[in-house]
């Protein structure tokens, strides 16, 4: 049976009905339409628990681990299905999902937590700032097959540090710390935390994180800048790899990889890197740094534009099912607009791509944007990666 779509169908009805733990329900699986069995909410969430625990053993790998960072507006299931279809092995996880939120109704958390078999091991990654609500939402993901739970400590994004969410955290180290035991008594799931360099300078890094680690936290991922810096600058590894030195639990480097060839060279004394911004319109940089890092092998190069539509259509196809056309394609400008600019495709193309509504009009604008790199003699991006 498709366990997590069972029970997705029974948290949808269950405010409706309200069924009590020992009765039958349908499945509402739209991947498995054959499965037309009925099976009992026990065994469900003992499916889902059994699963969360197989997939939950991703963070403890001999090899560097490839992560693709959570992104508010960019990592919904589609979006980790296309990059799963491109690099199996990458580890994905969802965009940043309120604790409060998903701790209050299974119905929130079904929409919440949705996601497809091919996408685990999925993290997902929550933020807030009340421990309960974390415990809560926490053991709502275990029991709907999630194999890890991330905490959000490091998006500098103004409304979400107002509310002493995020990278506020970061001045709180005994509400961060309570968070992660608190965490930790409700799940069996590994518990990571994505933060950055400090909230003015770094060396707020290695005392912060070795007192999450005395709480129980299990990795961190290391965006290389400090609050202060938000975007700005290049990112400091320098410090991620000290923090290495000083701790026993994994960690990982994020900021800054946009080819293989810096995935490798920054890897250092890290367990693995973790790629966000480049992926969001580039997820092949996912393949290359895997083939680099993983198989030991030379990365076979760019990919051709011509080559990545049939992937993006697919996506837009998928993300359809769970928004409306309109919107996914809404949401898709702003790829559009990136895919320009890194293929160096002429201004004049802007208008079109500013203005797609349906799947049709995206196929024709990046139809457009082949027909005018061939007039050019190009097709792959510029610059090619790093070796």
């Amino acid at each position: 049976m498709n366990c997590e779509e069972s029970y997705f169908g029974w948290c949808q009805k269950q405010e409706a009905d309200q069924p009590d733990s020992t009765q039958s329900f349908k499945s509402f699986s739209r991947m498995d339409s054959g499965n037309s069995g009925w099976y009992t909410l026990a065994d469900c969430r003992l499916a889902c628990i059994l699963l969360s625990k197989v997939s939950s053993m991703w963070l403890h790998s001999e090899e560097p681990l490839i992560l693709l960072a959570p992104m508010d507006g960019y990592t919904d299931s589609a979006f980790r299905r296309m990059v799963k279809s491109i690099e199996p092995r990458v580890i994905v996880f969802t965009e940043f999902i309120s604790a409060r939120d998903c701790s209050r109704s299974l119905a929130s958390c079904a929409k919440l937590f949705k996601h497809a078999p091919e996408e685990q091991p999925l993290v997902v990654q929550l933020y807030g700032k009340n421990p309960e609500e974390f415990s809560k939402a926490a053991k709502m993901a275990e029991q709907f097959g999630a194999a890890g739970i991330d905490i959000n400590m490091g998006c500098p994004a103004k409304k979400v540090v107002a509310h002493s969410h995020g990278s506020a955290l970061m001045k709180d180290i005994e509400l961060a710390a309570r968070i992660i035991e608190e965490v930790k008594r409700h799940t069996l799931l590994p518990i990571t935390v994505k933060t950055r360099l400090g909230w003015e300078h770094s060396k707020q890094l290695i005392p912060f994180i070795k007192k999450l680690e005395s709480a129980g936290l299990d990795g961190v991922t290391i965006h290389g800048r400090t609050y202060a810096q938000k975007f700005v600058g290049s990112a400091d590894w320098e410090p991620i790899y000290a923090l290495k030195r000083t701790v026993e639990i994994p960690v990982f480097g994020n900021g800054d990889i946009t080819n293989s060839g810096e995935a490798r060279s920054k890897l250092g004394n890290l367990d693995g890197v973790m790629i966000g911004r480049e992926a969001t319109f580039n997820p092949w940089v996912m393949k290359q740094a895997a083939t680099v890092l993983l198989d030991h092998a030379k990365d076979s190069g760019p990919v051709s534009l011509a080559v990545q539509i049939p992937y993006w259509l697919q996506y837009l196809q998928n993300l359809s099912k769970e928004v409306t056309e309109r919107t996914a394609c809404l949401r898709f400008r702003k790829t559009l607009l990136a895919l320009m600019r890194r293929f160096h495709i002429d201004t004049q193309m802007r208008k079109k791509a500013v203005k797609v509504e349906n799947i049709g009009d995206v196929e024709r604008v990046l139809n457009c944007f082949v027909e005018s790199l061939a007039r050019k003699g190009r097709f792959f991006q510029s610059p090619p990666p790093k070796e």
